[in-house]
């Protein structure tokens, strides 16, 4: 996956201009950034992003008013495994992100994995996260998952989304999905 492809795919996901300050206005910019100053705790070898603020809701179904920030992590193209990392949080009192969707239909707007996911499994739960497995439109076995964060106002401060892709004729394991899920989280 190109990095500039997926910048400009990141921020076209469901940002709704709102009423806040100025500065926070604009387009939705990613920098990259160290992963030690990342808010998500994820493995090494990855290539990590932030927004800056922004006004305005998360998926059409968060507030749209307040302020909120994107994070995101991407596994590097020498790693076997795809990996990547989406989260919004929700930055002032007032600003919430509520989880409205299908998990599949979500992670399906915010990774390049789960676009045309087959063989899709029931919703299960690990480590305090919903997730689902899939076949990658590509043929990789994948899992996909949504941890949100405390509770606040009529949603959640944080969400953060994952998605991991075994190599090509690898199957992802239950010790695999419960590694990756239980080390993901969102400080």
């Amino acid at each position: 996956m190109k990095l500039a492809g997926l910048l400009v795919a990141m921020s076209c996901i469901g940002v709704v201009q709102g009423g806040a300050t100025a500065q926070a206005q604009g387009s939705l910019k990613f920098t990259t950034i160290d992963c030690s100053a990342s808010k998500i705790v994820a493995p090494p070898g990855l290539v990590c992003l932030v927004s800056n603020e922004r006004a305005g809701g998360d998926f059409g179904a968060g507030t749209s008013e307040g302020l909120f920030k994107y994070w995101s992590a991407i596994s590097r193209k020498d790693l076997t495994r795809k990996t990547y990392y989406y989260a919004v949080e929700a930055l002032e009192t007032k600003s919430t992100i509520r989880i409205g969707d299908r998990l599949v239909d979500e992670i399906q707007r915010v990774s390049a994995q789960a676009k045309g996911a087959t063989d899709l499994s029931k919703l299960n739960q690990v480590a305090g996260a919903d997730y689902v497995t899939f076949k990658a439109g590509t043929g990789e076995s994948c899992v996909g998952f949504r941890r949100a964060g405390p509770s606040k106002l009529t949603g959640y401060a944080w969400v953060l989304y994952g998605t991991e892709c075994a190599p090509h004729g690898q199957h992802l394991g239950e010790g695999d999905i419960t590694k990756f899920i239980s080390t993901s989280t969102f400080k």
